[in-house]
């Protein structure tokens, strides 16, 4: 599997641009795979046009035992 790390400086209150952004990443056949801030790491897929949709969870932490695995 072919993977790429970028430098992504998004914000948590840019939902319409990061989802444009990965859109178009997924355009060019990259799909986002983990965000390690500020680097994001993707993974070569074939071109194809994905829909994105943004969440955030303010209070989300992998530390927190309220929170159930995804």
């Amino acid at each position: 599997m072919k993977t790429k790390r970028r430098l992504e400086l998004f914000a948590f209150w840019q939902p319409e641009e990061i989802s444009r952004h990965l859109e178009g990443m997924a355009q060019k056949g990259w799909l986002l795979l983990e965000i390690n801030h500020p680097f994001w790491i993707y993974r070569q897929i074939s071109p194809e046009k994905i829909s994105f949709d943004i969440a955030y969870f303010a209070s989300a932490s992998e530390y927190d035992s309220q929170l159930s695995p995804a």
